[in-house]
């Protein structure tokens, strides 16, 4: 399962890495450091699951969420809530939002299950 990780937080993206080791299907085929970058990711590597840090920099990362998951149907959104409570206005059941790196890393899996 190819994933794409979206973080500029030192401490964020060591979490995701070190959980992400831990689950053998987990291929990260990119990673991106600001909206735009994510999105020229995903679109370069078309990854089952994009982990994405909520307080990206550029763009809103709602804005961003709601074209990606337009363009790449088969793709999952999972975003690390860093600024708890925080909601994106999406139209999307493939945006999942997450406050633990545990619970995300755990619902991996469970979407290589079904974007097999």
């Amino acid at each position: 399962m190819r994933l794409v990780v979206a973080t500029h937080t030192r401490e964020v993206r060591m979490a995701v890495f070190l959980a992400l080791d831990a689950v053998p299907s987990a291929t990260i085929a990119a990673t991106a450091t600001t909206t735009a970058e994510l999105a020229s990711q995903c679109r370069a590597f078309q990854p089952d699951v994009a982990v994405v840090e909520d307080t990206l920099p550029g763009q809103p990362v709602g804005e961003v969420l709601t074209a990606l998951s337009a363009s790449l149907p088969h793709c999952r959104f999972f975003v690390i809530d860093t600024l708890t409570g925080r909601t994106f206005d999406v139209a999307s059941n493939r945006i999942e939002t997450f406050t633990d790196v545990d619970q995300l890393v755990a619902a991996v899996p469970e979407s290589g299950a079904e974007a097999s």
